[in-house]
């Protein structure tokens, strides 16, 4: 049995992943996919070899608000804002990644 706290890191490392594959994205094609094209594009243009699912078989939730990438896994009742053994675990990050400093 897997505990509950491992399915959220789980989760973590996979909206990382994800993370990394639309920054990969943005610097080949010059923009994050739009919200209609989803998280697929990034396995359609080879950022991503598979799009993984959350630890609880449900897909990943990906939008773009306000200048700031939301990544989000709905937890183990698959539905937004749950609390406790339910609740979602999310990853935001600006849209523009902020450059690297020179030192």
């Amino acid at each position: 049995i897997v505990r509950h706290h491992e399915r959220h890191d789980r989760a973590l490392r996979d909206m990382r992943d994800i993370r990394t594959a639309l920054r990969i994205h943005q610097r080949q094609h010059g923009r994050l996919p739009t919200e209609s094209e989803g998280l697929k594009r990034l396995v359609e243009m080879g950022a991503l070899e598979a799009l993984p699912l959350d630890p609880w078989d449900n897909a990943y939730d990906y939008k773009v608000r306000d200048g700031q990438v939301w990544l989000r896994c709905f937890g183990a009742d698959g539905v937004a804002d749950g609390r406790g053994r339910f609740g979602d675990t999310g990853l935001h990050f600006p849209v523009t990644p902020e450059p690297v400093r020179q030192e």
